[in-house]
């Protein structure tokens, strides 16, 4: 817990690459460093890409002309914009 209630397991907000679900703190997955859920991630770990708050290993292995930006995101490539 960052911040707890009367007991330290009765969290009220949570530290980073953690979420907070039913006044727990729960790590996200391994490839997530913020997250919303258990499935849904905000920001990727470094070397992994976010897309529609999932992180992958590359961009282009999802095809379609997606590319890997400086923000770790996957977007539409030039020709595709």
């Amino acid at each position: 817990c960052n911040t707890c209630y009367e007991t330290s397991t009765n969290c009220t907000s949570c530290k980073s690459n953690v979420y907070h679900e039913n006044n727990k703190c729960i790590t996200c997955k391994n490839t997530c460093s913020e997250c919303l859920n258990e499935s849904f991630c905000n920001k990727c770990n470094q070397s992994f890409y976010l897309l529609n708050g999932i992180c992958h290993q590359s961009c282009s292995e999802l095809g379609d002309g997606l590319i890997g930006n400086d923000d770790f995101e996957c977007v539409c490539g030039p020709r595709f914009i």
